[in-house]
């Protein structure tokens, strides 16, 4: 070989040499940015699960709050301040809350709680704040029963704007972490609770065991942030730190709510990158690969002799062969026309195009290839990089030839040479990927509902496994487990109390629309009764928009229920003698006169007390409400429980006697009725006795006000003689003791 050809050949060595360090550099750089962006990604997932691991603890320190607010407003409105009295409501709400105790505190300090403990808690700053009508969290006491750490919640009773006693509840100090799961990271990770000094006081169930350290600066890095810092702009705070030979990642979200507590998260950076190493391996398997076929085309070179140019096509054949082998694929196009100046094969197959059909479905536009939702943002993204730098990475969305949607991580660099400039992108399918975070989602969602209704009974049916989950507190406040048929979406009908099956049936029915469904309605209790629950539920759905779980709460609002039915009861009666107020009277009559003609007759009865002004006049307005009081308690003693009475005026009375079978009979009730009202107060130095109208139903009218007009005329005028009841009698037939327009004294 002549020192020509040499020279040829020590060229091309070089060539060869040059072309595999670059790229060598090409590809160890975009392995570090690859395993850069990983775990960047997975220290912001850390950053987030400490954020929520801290709202999840706050929410249920909070609940515990409002809980026993709520209770001390209830126990203030009954006007209940005695232990005695309020100890038997709590011990249930006690057991049913997850309370270590419950309790009242009275004025003088003494606590008096649900298990039949006593202590002096007139030291504790919680009484002296709920003196001052706050409501309060004193967290990480030591209870004077036990010595055992609690956090107490106390809230004051108030009797109109004085506070009658202090209402608490007590419950261990760690019990929020039950709260919190520990399967971080496949339960690689751990949690830690701090207070201000760092002092690490509580530790999660994660596999890192940091046995040797009892505060949280001694692990953390010298750049960090103090542990005690409370400044919002450290929360999701990261550093590193080492133990026992290992990198950890740790992040840190301090808490707010009543406390100066902080929430660390830390898991291996082992962990964090694992998502990187098979990547990292499959890129150093193809640089290897690259390498020894570097080394092996310089041989190549170096032993070419007479078939130079048909071993040189063959070399290029094989590195179009490489092209194509890179994981997802390569393209190249101009970055200012946004053509696309080469595609790879492999690109090609991803998508499962062709040359014709690629070019066709895009216009041969790298923009236009983009999905349409994420174009503006990937684009934007795009030219926001290169203004700064010469790479760029964006994720987006790519339709398949077959109409599919991929996910695409993009990684470009933009080259200028003679002919303009270009972007040489190395693109990698991530769909997968994708699919696990939305996975993840869906996890955090379920988790997230979980935490919040954790005070309710939580139910979750999985539509694809046909899996149905109860919790157990079901069978604690119900005395059973029902038997669920997985192939419906819902609890059996014996689950529902009779009256209320077709509100649940509706309920189902919202739920099945693909709608959320909320219903109060009865539950069944054994061994009897039922309790008012409010079932709230919402289905999850997947990408394509099919729902793949319901997930919902079910919420006993029975003491709430019976709450608003006392309400309105005491809406609708006359406070000083229990029979209903004149509104509701006169509206239930009107009601039953509607309903058609009785079985019987009704006779509607217009009663007025005689001497009553005497009574006030002579004794008072006192004396005159226990007059109007023992004239209620004798009424109800004469009518029957379907009846109607009610109080009309200061002195006034009606009463609808319902289904009466003649008129004969009526007029014994209403001989009966008048002896019932009359009698003596000695107190007072009088005989107490009424006068009564009365009017029947349908015969002397058909309307309550007609009825009432003939009632009361009658009432006035045999009122005059008192002590007298008439029965109006419109057809002048007679009515036994009582007829006509006559009178029937006492």
């Amino acid at each position: 070989m002549n020192q020509g050809s040499w020279k040829t050949l020590r060229l091309y060595a070089l060539y060869s040499l040059g072309a595999a360090i670059v790229l060598s550099a090409i590809f160890l750089f975009y392995l570090h940015r690859t395993e850069t962006a990983i775990e960047a990604q997975a220290e912001t997932q850390l950053a987030e699960v400490t954020r929520q691991y801290t709202k999840a603890i706050e929410t249920d320190l909070e609940g515990n709050l409002q809980l026993v607010r709520a209770l001390a407003l209830a126990l203030g409105r009954l006007g209940v301040s005695a232990p005695s009295e309020i100890l038997p409501l709590l011990r249930d709400e006690s057991i049913l809350g997850g309370y270590k105790r419950m309790g009242v505190i009275t004025l003088d300090g003494m606590a008096h709680t649900t298990d039949g403990r006593e202590f002096d808690a007139s030291d504790r700053a919680y009484f002296r704040r709920a003196l001052q009508s706050e409501s309060t969290l004193a967290a990480m006491l030591v209870d004077k029963t036990d010595k055992r750490p609690i956090n107490v919640y106390a809230a004051p009773i108030l009797h109109g704007d004085h506070v009658a006693a202090v209402l608490f509840a007590t419950v261990p100090t760690d019990a929020f972490l039950n709260h919190i799961d520990d399967r971080l990271f496949n339960g690689r990770g751990q949690v830690l609770v701090t207070d201000v000094s760092g002092a690490i006081l509580f530790r999660g169930k994660g596999q890192v065991r940091l046995n040797r350290y009892a505060n949280i600066s001694e692990l953390f890095p010298f750049e960090a942030p103090p542990p005690g810092e409370a400044d919002s702009m450290h929360a999701g705070h990261q550093g590193m730190f080492h133990y026992e030979g290992q990198t950890f990642f740790i992040a840190h979200t301090p808490m707010t709510f009543l406390t100066h507590w902080n929430v660390y998260s830390l898991v291996p950076e082992s962990t964090l990158n694992a998502d990187a190493g098979s990547i990292q391996q499959g890129v150093l398997l193809l640089l290897l690969f690259f390498i020894l076929m570097s080394m092996f085309f310089l041989g190549f070179i170096m032993r070419m002799q007479g078939g130079y140019t048909r071993r040189l096509e063959k070399a290029r054949q094989m590195i179009d062969a490489m092209i194509r082998n890179i994981p997802g694929g390569f393209f190249r196009y101009d970055a200012k026309t946004q053509t696309f100046d080469y595609v790879s094969e492999g690109f090609l197959k991803l998508l499962g195009h062709t040359h014709e059909s690629f070019k066709a479905a895009c216009s041969n536009r790298f923009d236009l290839f983009i999905h349409e939702e994420d174009r503006a943002r990937v684009l934007e993204s795009i030219r926001r990089q290169t203004a700064v730098s010469d790479y760029d990475k964006v994720e987006y969305r790519a339709r398949t030839a077959d109409g599919h949607t991929l996910w695409l991580f993009d990684n470009g660099q933009l080259v200028r040479d003679d002919n303009g400039e270009w972007f040489y992108v190395i693109v990698m399918d991530i769909t997968p990927l994708r699919n696990a975070q939305q996975e993840l989602r869906i996890s955090e969602e379920r988790y997230r509902i979980i935490t919040e209704l954790s005070e309710s009974i939580i139910f979750e049916h999985d539509l694809r496994r046909r899996r149905f989950y109860l919790s157990p507190r079901f069978r604690e406040k119900f005395g059973y487990t029902p038997d669920v048929d997985t192939g419906s979406d819902s609890l059996p009908e014996t689950c529902i109390y009779y009256e209320d099956r077709q509100l649940y049936t509706d309920f189902v029915a919202t739920l099945r629309a693909g709608r959320p469904a909320c219903a109060e309605l009865r539950l069944v209790r054994h061994p009897s009764g039922s309790l008012w629950c409010r079932v709230s539920a919402a289905a999850i759905f997947d990408d394509a928009n099919v729902p793949v779980r319901v997930v919902g709460d079910i919420t006993d609002i029975d003491r709430a229920k019976r709450t608003a039915e006392r309400l309105r009861l005491q809406a609708e009666t006359d406070p000083l003698t229990g029979l209903y107020n004149k509104r509701t009277a006169s509206a239930r009559i009107a009601a039953c006169l509607e309903e058609g003609r009785p079985a019987g007759l009704h006779a509607l009865l217009v009663i007025d007390i005689n001497h009553f002004k005497r009574i006030n006049d002579t004794c008072g307005h006192l004396s005159g409400d226990e007059a109007l009081a023992e004239m209620a308690r004798r009424l109800l003693t004469a009518i029957r429980q379907h009846d109607i009475a009610g109080r009309v005026g200061g002195d006034e009375f009606i009463v609808l006697l319902r289904d009466v079978p003649d008129r004969d009979t009526l007029a014994k009730r209403l001989q009966s009725i008048r002896d019932t009202l009359s009698f003596s107060m000695p107190e007072f130095g009088l005989r107490l006795s009424a006068s009564i109208g009365a009017a029947v139903f349908p015969e002397d009218a058909r309307t309550y006000t007609e009825l009432f007009q003939l009632a009361d005329k009658d009432m006035y005028r045999v009122k005059k003689e008192r002590d007298k009841a008439a029965l109006h009698d419109a057809a002048g037939l007679p009515a036994g003791p009582s007829s006509g327009r006559g009178e029937n004294g006492a």
